[in-house]
């Protein structure tokens, strides 16, 4: 019987779903070091003598052991944690073709034409779960994640892979969660936004740099009109940890401070498509401690939502840090200005004029 949602059952074989490119598919091997159960191939040539044979033999063998066996599982999810059933997930596989390495080739390979790739569109089954097996190779990359009718965050090109090594190890390009797509009951969880009714919205972003005398800036909800200045729903300050510390002795911890006005709030989440602001819970501030030579020193990305100016505004940001060349911060902002908790973005929906942007600014600063 079907199941309702994504559970603890693994999922089925999906081999009808698969689709690839035109890039010859080769029977894997059924030991790692072979390529072939056919012997005959492998006979030494009379105009090669046996000891280069065996180098050429114990070279086969190692660029043969590159193809590892491949398991991923994937389990794809809306914003209610209910499986979407038809997303595909675009999938790229780096390997090496045994086909070259026949006797009549490998005297001859070229090595352009023995590093492989194939390519992969993998559709999720009704309960959400998308799987490859059967396959080998080395590398796997996930480049695409989309639906009709869903809102895809994952960019087209890599977020996310998989390094297949010898002896069975398997290590994540990014992610650490990535290690669940070799579990078959758990899956990697991939997640996409169903579609609903949506409202007109603002939408900006801007860029914010961190001065070294720690001054006070100001982030408005609504870009201001040109040479006016924009009221102040939160306040992004940079105090050292350690005031005295003295500027130029070294790279310093500072706080990074998102402080909201006094008529606003803000609230971390998780989630990965902020489109809908809850209720309540949320505080007076977010702080982070830049520490330069943590594990978060480089920079990170996290998401908030804002309820301003006495609820007539609420607002997704999501808030990049980084400290390449300096220390940076960016903004991108949704916001609706209609007292609505609704940010699903529509590009159809946009407010863009200039002139309207500003007369909601204005008609909702708190008096």
């Amino acid at each position: 019987m079907p199941r309702s949602k994504v559970g603890s059952q693994p999922p089925v074989p999906l081999s009808p779903f698969i689709k690839t490119s035109n890039v010859p598919i080769v029977k894997p091997p059924s030991v790692a070091l072979e390529s072939t159960n056919n012997t005959n191939e492998l006979v030494r040539p009379s105009l090669v003598d046996e000891a280069t044979w065996e180098k050429y033999i114990s070279y086969r063998k190692i660029v043969l052991s590159q193809n590892q066996p491949v398991e991923f599982y994937a389990r794809v999810v809306d914003q209610d944690g209910q499986p979407v059933e038809g997303a595909k997930l675009k999938i790229s596989l780096v390997r090496w073709n045994e086909a070259i390495f026949v006797a009549t080739n490998y005297l001859h390979w070229d090595a352009g034409a023995a590093h492989q790739q194939k390519f992969f569109d993998l559709y999720s089954d009704a309960n959400g779960w998308i799987q490859l097996t059967g396959e080998t190779g080395s590398f796997l990359d996930m480049t695409g994640l989309s639906k009709d009718g869903y809102i895809s965050g994952y960019p087209n090109g890599n977020f996310g892979g998989v390094h297949y090594e010898f002896r069975g190890v398997r290590t994540p390009t990014q992610n650490i969660l990535m290690t669940n797509s070799w579990n078959p009951q758990k899956g990697y969880m991939l997640h996409l936004w169903k579609k609903g009714a949506t409202e007109r919205l603002v939408r900006w972003n801007k860029g914010f740099r961190i001065t070294q005398d720690s001054t006070d800036q100001n982030i408005s909800l609504l870009p201001a009109a040109e040479n006016e200045t924009g009221y102040p729903d939160l306040v992004l300050k940079t105090p050292k940890a350690n005031p005295n510390i003295q500027e130029g002795d070294r790279a310093y911890d500072r706080w990074i401070i998102i402080e909201a006005s006094p008529n606003a709030e803000i609230q971390e989440t998780s989630m990965i498509y902020p489109y809908s602001a809850p209720q309540g819970n949320y505080g007076r501030d977010f702080k982070f401690l830049y520490q330069p030579d943590s594990r978060d020193g480089d920079g990170w990305t996290r998401r908030f939502y804002v309820k301003a100016r006495n609820g007539k505004l609420f607002a997704s940001l999501g808030v990049s840090f980084a400290s390449t060349s300096g220390l940076n911060m960016q903004v991108d902002t949704i916001v609706n200005p209609n007292g609505s908790r609704n940010l699903e973005p529509d590009p159809d929906k946009l407010i863009t004029d200039a002139a309207e942007i500003h007369a909601i600014d204005l008609a909702t600063r708190p008096q």
